[in-house]
């Protein structure tokens, strides 16, 4: 994962989206770093298809939110969430405002 959040600091997203996404394949009931490779490689997505990758961290944050003692993972997905749905131009606080 390493990699990828180099990749991700370039601003090289699909670079670093390829490299989340196969460390979350090879994670996929790891709660820990198995899912935040998911949203990792959700928000890379983001970048390069806005609409794609708030659909998946949509998915990440179903996941996260049942989980206890992760309020500030939560608080990011959201604000990723917010930041995609600024981006296709919706405006919108919800996402912002509960990421706190």
């Amino acid at each position: 994962m390493g990699k990828g959040y180099v990749f991700q600091y370039a601003e090289k997203w699909q670079e670093a989206e390829i490299l989340f996404s196969q460390a979350a394949k090879q994670l996929p009931e790891d709660m820990d770093k198995g899912l935040r490779a998911k949203e990792e490689g959700a928000w890379c997505l983001s970048r390069m298809r806005v609409d794609a990758g708030a659909d998946a961290l949509k998915d990440v944050f179903e996941t996260l939110k049942d989980i206890d003692d992760r309020e500030i993972g939560k608080a990011r997905c959201l604000w990723r969430i917010g930041r995609c749905y600024w981006d296709m131009g919706g405006i919108t606080t919800h996402f912002f405002v509960t990421s706190h």
